[in-house]
This record gives C-alpha cells, structure tokens and sequence, in this order.
C-alpha cells in the first residue's frame, strides 16, 4: 500500500474522521509543473511557484531565527546544527572533485551549504537541483551559481527523481553527495526512498538528509510546526490546486502506519472544504516521523550505514550522513 492508502486506512479509526469524506493527493499531484511546462502561466504553475516561494521563506525563518530548535543553554540551534553539518561537508570533500546532487531543491539551507564547501582548499564544486517543480529553476540559479567557480557548474534537470539512474547524474566526480533537505524523506514510504537511493547511490556517495523525529513523551514541536502560518498556507494551496474550496484552518493529527512491521508515527495535514458540492477534507501533507534509532535503522535496511549525525539541542530535527556499504549496496537488512 501507498503512504496515502495506509494514512487513509488509519484515519478510518480515529475519532471524527470514521465516515467521514476524505481526499488524498500524491506528492507529484501537488509539485509537478511537467505536464504543464515551465514556460506557461497557467494557474497551476502560478500556485507551485507560490508554493516554492513559501518553502523558501519557511526554510529561511527556520534557518534565521536565533535558537529555534536549541536546547537547554541556547546551544544547538537548527542554524547551528546545519553550520555544523557544512564543517564536516567540508573536510569530507577536501581536495576532491564533488557533485552536489539536491533532491527537490531548495535556496536556503543549500546555498548554506555549499558555501561551506567551497573553501581556499577545497576541489572543484558542481551542483545538479533536480525537482518536478520547474518553477524553482531561476531561483536555484540565482542562490547557488554565484557560490560556483563556473556558470558550467550548475545544472538543473526538470525530471521526477525516481525516475534517474546513477549514469544521469554522473560527472565523472570523486564524492556525490546526494540532499533530501526539509524533511521530504518522511512524505514517502522507506522502500520507495531504498531504491531511489539505489539506482542513483555508489561506492563514493553519501546521503544527507534531514528530518523531524517523534521524541517519547514531548512531540509539542511538531504540532508547532505544522500548525505555523506557513503550514496552513501551504494547505489552502494545495486545496486550489485540487479544486477545493476551503473552510476553516487545516487540521494537524499525529497517527500511527504500519511499516515494515512495525508502528510509525506520522504527522498528517488535513484541509476541511468542498468539491463538487461535496463536503470533506483533502489531506495536504503526510511526513513520517521516525525516533532517531528508527532513522538509523532504516538506513541499514536500505543497505547504508550512518557515518554521521548532527542533532538539535531539543532533538527534534537530525542532519544525517550514511553511505554505502561495499558489501550491502543492493541487500535489504531487517527493519
């Protein structure tokens, strides 16, 4: 089952949602300008650039606000914590030739960055953003081809990452280092990020990837950020896109799915209105939510292991680094 069909079934049980009429959209549905074209200005596209603008300015405030995400004492702020995960990028990629390939891409944390990597010794820097979303090409260019020694540097490729394979993203580099940044692994089930990662991972690549944890008896942060502003407008957004007409504020619920045996939680976004004179609520975002030893875990089901990991001072947000083991690359371990 789908990450949408197993959220769908859980909502069936809790209170308030038993009968009622529920929508859901894949991830491609709310993002993807392809069919379109970049080029239009159709309606739709103006929506995913206004979506992409609102990540944007979501990502910034996270990025910028002194202490978000700090523990006792003020240390380790989402700032800090994404600073000290550019130092380590660094000395990693010392002297080699590295290709910054982004998944779904975004301005902020990634000019951050790869400002970092581009020091007095450090090799040569090539960065690839490849998103469904063509509207955040001119935006990418504009953060991150002046941070670059060339124009040439830079791609950008208008494609559904899953759909790529390790030669389309080969630049004859010493390290890859593969992104999934604002924590967009948690929108799709493990299996389907496995081969993602597979098709595209080497003997030479590393996957950075963030994400929100569920921490044991405190989970008020994620309320607290899927009940932001941002949040809320991103629902209404994805409602237009849909055809829904919105009542209300979107609803925030933390449930459990089943995968790979076990229970996990996930933060669901959904948006109460009408379609078609119908009455109902469109979910707007599904997000796993691992415990920091279920993140580590499904990296070595998808045959990687976790060299590194930079966490928040309140432990809500992980920046993790794992690579591929020689031996596991293509071997599933035991979740």
């Amino acid at each position: 089952m789908s990450i949408s069909e197993l959220v769908l079934k859980a909502l069936r049980g809790c209170k308030g949602f038993e009968s009622a009429q529920i929508w859901s959209v894949e991830n491609e549905e709310k993002y993807s300008t392809l069919k379109s074209g970049r080029v239009t200005r159709s309606p739709s596209n103006l929506v995913s650039e206004e979506i992409f603008s609102l990540m944007h300015r979501l990502n910034h405030e996270g990025i910028f606000t002194q202490g978000l995400c700090s523990g006792i004492g003020g240390q380790g702020s989402l700032g800090r914590t994404l600073a000290a995960l550019g130092e380590h990028l660094a000395a990693l990629a010392r002297g080699k030739k590295v290709h910054y390939v982004e998944l779904g891409p975004e301005p902020v944390k990634t000019s951050q960055l790869v400002r970092a990597l581009r020091t007095d010794d450090s090799g040569m820097v090539l960065y690839t953003a490849v998103d469904i979303n063509e509207t955040s090409e001119l935006s990418m260019k504009e953060a991150i081809s002046p941070l670059l020694s060339d124009g040439n540097d830079f791609r950008y490729m208008a494609a559904n990452y899953h759909h790529l394979l390790r030669p389309d993203i080969d630049r004859q580099q010493d390290l890859t280092l593969i992104t999934m940044l604002g924590f967009q692994e948690g929108n799709e089930m493990p299996e389907v990020i496995g081969k993602l990662l597979g098709n595209l991972g080497g003997r030479t690549t590393y996957v950075v990837s963030e994400m929100q944890l569920y921490v044991d008896g405190n989970n008020k942060h994620i309320f607290d950020f899927y009940e932001n502003d941002y949040m809320a407008t991103f629902s209404r957004l994805v409602s237009q896109l849909q055809s829904v007409q919105t009542i209300g504020d979107h609803i925030v619920t933390l449930l459990t799915i089943p995968v790979l045996g076990r229970e996990i939680y996930a933060a669901v976004t959904l948006q109460p209105g009408r379609r078609d004179g119908v009455l109902g609520c469109l979910i707007t975002n599904i997000c796993l939510k691992y415990t920091l030893e279920q993140f580590r875990a499904i990296r070595q089901y998808q045959g990687l292991s976790v060299t590194d990991e930079f966490l928040t001072g309140d432990g809500s947000v992980v920046y993790q680094l794992a690579r591929f083991n020689d031996q596991t690359q293509s071997v599933r371990r035991t979740f």
